[in-house]
């Protein structure tokens, strides 16, 4: 995220990032987490992730 240009990046930006990309595709930010959860769960099957 801009604010934290030239920082490290850290696992708290995730969400920032999220809600600008859902922002561009013109989603909520529930939506877009929602999808790309179900990306990760079909990417990775074994991770058993609870939705």
């Amino acid at each position: 995220p801009i604010p934290y240009r030239g920082k490290p990046n850290l696992p708290q930006y995730v969400r920032e990032v999220a809600e600008f990309l859902a922002m561009l595709r013109g989603e909520s930010y529930e939506h877009f987490a929602e999808q790309t959860t179900a990306n990760f769960a079909r990417l990775f099957p074994l991770a058993h992730v609870q939705r």
